[in-house]
């Protein structure tokens, strides 16, 4: 209620959805219910692993598991246009619901925990889904680990005769795929999208002199005010 970017008036046009199904659950609740009914045999057996090897310091809660970087949902933001030229809150909805129901059935490793369409910010419409990276551990249980999850799932490296590291992982796989999915749903919607990536020098650009700028008026601002102070 006190954020400068929500409007109140809009904020009963928002969308939400979970994965139990239950509207009246909040999506914390949500994302405990899912670990604690599919992760806690896996974090049961290193737990007493860890125990067993006097390494009880290893030892985490489901809490502790569930906020670890590890282990932590994954939330992607999904928006089609900008505020001067998007689509419909209900196309946007359809189109999305057709990319998260394509990438649960073609990756058994994603799981979707909750979604979020929001209306009632001053950009323009957009979709925030949670996700999980899930995994089979060598004792039959679902873990989550993003790399183990996409090994297991057999998405290749984008250079397969290279090593893995940051400029070649099996997420760029992943995410072009899913990129690539997503344009051909906004073709077959009837939409005409940029399909050419900006440059980074470009794109980045914006951020980076309104940044400067911000801190050159703070500069600017505590100048004026010591002067009105007197502070030297």
């Amino acid at each position: 209620s006190h954020a400068e970017h929500i409007d109140p008036e809009r904020v009963k046009n928002n969308r939400y959805w979970n994965w139990t199904g239950n509207p009246k659950m909040n999506f914390e609740d949500a994302e405990i219910a899912f670990y604690e009914k599919h992760i806690k045999q896996h974090l049961d057996a290193q737990n007493a692993r860890y125990r067993a090897q006097r390494h009880a310091e290893r030892v985490k809660s489901m809490d502790e598991y569930r906020k670890s970087p590890q282990a932590c949902p994954e939330e992607v933001i999904l928006q089609i246009g900008k505020l001067e030229d998007t689509i419909p809150a209900d196309m946007m909805a359809r189109i999305i619901q057709e990319q998260i129901n394509w990438e649960q059935k073609t990756f058994s490793g994603i799981k979707v925990l909750n979604v979020a369409l929001h209306m009632d910010e001053q950009g323009a419409p957009h979709i925030h889904e949670r996700r999980v990276w899930v995994y089979t551990d060598k004792d039959g249980n679902l873990a989550i680990s993003q790399n183990k999850s996409l090994e297991q799932m057999g998405i290749e490296l984008p250079n397969p005769n290279e090593p893995r590291g940051r400029f070649n992982n099996r997420k760029q796989t992943f995410s072009r795929m899913c990129r690539e999915h997503l344009l051909q749903i906004c073709r077959e919607h009837g939409l005409q999208i940029e399909e050419i990536p900006r440059e980074y020098s470009k794109s980045g650009r914006k951020l980076e002199d309104y940044r400067a700028n911000q801190a050159m008026k703070k500069a600017n601002d505590f100048a004026i005010l010591s002067k009105k102070l007197n502070i030297s």
